[in-house]
């Protein structure tokens, strides 16, 4: 008995092969947001338990703690917390952890470390502002033209470069590596001012 080309079956076997590929192109999919919002809940519960258990440490003055979650404020808002304990809550760079960081977990809080007190008082201050301004970038949906924030060296990407450029804004001078019309750009998108006063203290 002859056998004849039946295209329904062709049909039928293609159609199979498409629906087992896009079942296991939604389970691939499902999975990997389930895990995402698994290690999303599991890194806000030890995040929540941290802060929770946060302490300000013996080595850091109250005073000097005091005086700086004041300047944080002033720069980024009441909502801005200041905790010392960016040994916890910073990933390492080069195997050591930063003088400061924010999380976009809860970008209102600015995670230092002690150590930045070593380095002097107004290198502290400057690593505030430059946190603050990480903040307000992420709080305030800031876009930074990053053109204008642009090194020559990758390890100091745009973002960087624009947080270094607003704490020299508020604090020193720094024309080497920021140039006086970078500064002018930050002010204008965080909405930072400086008094005739500072101003006149810069340029001193």
């Amino acid at each position: 008995m002859r056998k004849y080309f039946n295209p329904d079956r062709l049909i039928t076997g293609a159609a199979i092969t498409l629906i087992t590929a896009f079942v296991a192109m939604v389970v691939l999919v499902v999975t990997i947001l389930v895990t995402g919002w698994v290690t999303d809940a599991q890194n806000r519960s030890t995040y929540a338990a941290q802060a929770a258990a946060y302490e300000r440490p013996a080595s850091v003055n109250a005073d000097v703690d005091a005086v700086l979650a004041r300047y944080a404020r002033s720069l980024g808002g009441s909502e801005i917390v200041l905790r010392w304990d960016a040994e916890t809550a910073c990933s390492e760079t080069n195997g050591e952890h930063p003088y400061g960081c924010v999380r976009r977990i809860d970008p209102a809080t600015i995670h230092l470390h002690p150590r930045a007190l070593d380095e002097g008082y107004e290198f502290a201050v400057e690593v505030v502002a430059h946190e603050v301004a990480h903040s307000l970038v992420w709080t305030r949906g800031i876009t930074i033209p990053e053109d204008s924030f642009r090194l020559n060296y990758a390890l100091h990407p745009p973002a960087e470069h624009f947080a270094h450029c607003a704490a020299m804004s508020v604090t020193t001078q720094d024309e080497e590596r920021c140039a006086p019309w970078q500064q002018e750009i930050a002010l204008d998108l965080l909405g930072w001012g400086y008094s005739e006063q500072d101003s006149e203290q810069k340029a001193e």
